[in-house]
């Protein structure tokens, strides 16, 4: 079986439990690591995420529905994903495409937003969530000095302002922050707490960066 028929099945098994740049990132770790490897060796690539808790929670299906594909025909494969996939590389790349200025407005928007959320985390849980957010985001490869930079806010701490990340990375971190906001008080709840939070970031900013664009993929 050539590497696009491959990739194509992976591509078909995974996006049924993950989507959006998580979903790109391990469509890439199984094409540096993978690709040219046997079908008998998937276990590993299971295995390398298992840290992704949807990855990780179907995991027996997903080998077995994968293995099926690679051994059928070829029917009902989704497209090949490898231009989507080199369009993710490019998004995640783009920091010198963002002028100075314009990343320190995405990472001002981010601390204010953070800064919100700080305000509506009880304070009897506010260690567990920084904790879990800060295992969470190490888990989904956010930069290290950026989980460093969300526990110094968190903890009222200033943090380092020569520090720049991009959009991408930014939009990550806060993609970990909602989820374990979901785990711990609901999603109806995280929805409102993340909304107001925005809203205020924006009040906090008249004039700097929409503080919503965080929340978009693209």
């Amino acid at each position: 079986m050539n590497e696009i028929t491959k990739r194509r099945a992976v591509y078909t098994v995974l996006s049924e439990v993950i989507d959006g740049d998580q979903l790109w990132e391990v469509m890439w770790r199984w094409q540096r690591g993978y690709a040219a490897k046997s079908q008998y060796e998937l276990h590993g690539f299971f295995n390398d995420c298992r840290h992704i808790a949807e990855i990780s929670a179907n995991r027996s299906k997903l080998y077995k529905d994968l293995i099926g594909l690679l051994m059928g025909s070829g029917d009902g494969l989704r497209e090949d994903p490898y231009g989507l996939m080199e369009e993710f590389s490019d998004r995640a790349s783009s920091v010198e495409d963002v002028g100075a200025d314009d990343l320190l407005a995405w990472q001002q928007a981010l601390v204010c937003v953070l800064a919100s959320l700080l305000r509506q985390i009880p304070p009897e849980q506010l260690q567990t969530w920084r904790g879990r957010v800060e295992e969470r985001a190490q888990q989904q490869g956010v930069a290290a000095d950026l989980v460093y930079a969300f526990s110094r806010i968190m903890l009222g701490k200033p943090h380092n302002v020569d520090m720049v990340f991009s959009p991408l990375q930014l939009k990550h971190l806060l993609n970990q922050v909602y989820v374990v906001m979901c785990e711990m008080f609901g999603p109806v709840q995280a929805d409102k707490q993340l909304a107001q939070a925005v809203e205020r970031a924006n009040r906090m900013q008249p004039g700097g960066l929409d503080a919503r664009k965080l929340l978009q993929q693209k």
